[in-house]
């Protein structure tokens, strides 16, 4: 609830119950999602640096479009009012595309799509995916878990994709590799964080392999049976990361450096997890900033010496 109070204050101005008021002016527009952007983005510092100057701002108007929809989605007491509130936001992303804005994000928005012919469907696939937040709480399989980040999270890696004028359809499976392996961790080492707030996305079925059910999910059951159940699943997440770094040979300089941070950041949350001996409900597994300083060091040296993405030939 402390993420979505961020933004009570803006439904206010800018919510479903303003239908009568004059479109945000652009410049307006623009600085409110790069506030959006300064403010949330945990590693903004570094966007700065490694994104080019000329993409910033449309970095800032997709992200603002994600974090509204992820606010309104996962942080109110009452998924009806959630399911309404994402309901809404679809109709303003369907407006956007018909030219009809107002809001600042989809004023500043409005501006990216245009520049870079982004179609509807990325924007429409996030919001299926906060929608399932709300609808879905268990994931029984892989497969089930597999069509979640279909959803929530590949949208976003191939935004960038286009931002960075690379449409050619060979980048999209590595694209979604990598934003499905990352989510695949994010699941294993905020497992605590997910049964607080009633939802396992982690497949069921691969627990109780192991002898792990529901039940112990529940009551945070930490043994053997857990042990080897986040062994595999973080074996399955190591392996989408390395299969998607494998495929951006040919991307921009900047996109290669980008993505193998964050599949090396990733991998280094998984080799903390094993540290712990895959202990994650206490909440003590976690990188420093310097230590994320010097992984940012180490990943922009092993990338300029060739050890992280193919060459060419």
């Amino acid at each position: 609830m402390a993420n979505f109070s961020a933004i009570v204050a803006d439904l206010q101005r800018f919510g479903p119950l303003q239908t009568v008021r004059e479109p945000v002016p652009l410049p307006q527009a623009r600085r409110y999602c790069a506030g959006l952007m300064r403010r949330h983005f945990p590693h903004f510092l570094l966007f700065r640096v490694a994104v080019p100057r000329r993409l910033q701002q449309h970095f800032a108007n997709i992200f603002a479009f994600w974090r509204w929809g992820k606010d309104l989605a996962q942080h109110l007491h009452d998924p009806r009012s959630g399911l309404a509130l994402l309901d809404w936001w679809h109709r303003l992303l369907q407006d956007c595309y018909a030219g009809e804005v107002a809001h600042p994000v989809f004023v500043a928005l409005r501006e990216t799509i245009e520049t870079f012919g982004i179609p509807r469907d990325p924007f429409a696939d996030l919001l299926a995916g906060f929608r399932q937040d709300q609808q879905v709480r268990r994931y029984q399989t892989s497969e089930e878990v597999l069509a979640y980040c279909r959803y929530a999270a590949n949208p976003l890696g191939r935004v960038i994709l286009l931002l960075a004028g690379c449409p050619d359809a060979r980048y999209r499976q590595p694209s979604d590799h990598i934003c499905t392996g990352i989510a695949w961790v994010s699941f294993c080492r905020n497992v605590a964080r997910d049964v607080r707030a009633g939802r396992i996305y982690l497949p069921l079925t691969h627990a109780l392999r192991y002898g792990y059910s529901e039940e112990d999910f529940l009551r945070r059951t930490y043994n053997q049976p857990f042990k080897l159940f986040l062994e595999g699943e973080l074996a399955e997440a190591e392996g989408w990361l390395l299969a998607g770094r494998k495929g951006l040979t040919g991307l921009p300089r900047w996109v290669q450096f980008v993505a193998c941070l964050a599949v090396g950041e990733a991998l280094e949350w998984i080799r903390r997890i094993r540290a712990s001996e895959y202990n994650v409900w206490t909440g003590t597994v976690r990188i420093s900033r310097w230590e994320w300083a010097h992984l940012l060091a180490r990943t922009w040296w092993d990338l300029r010496r060739g050890r992280l993405v193919p060459q060419n030939g």
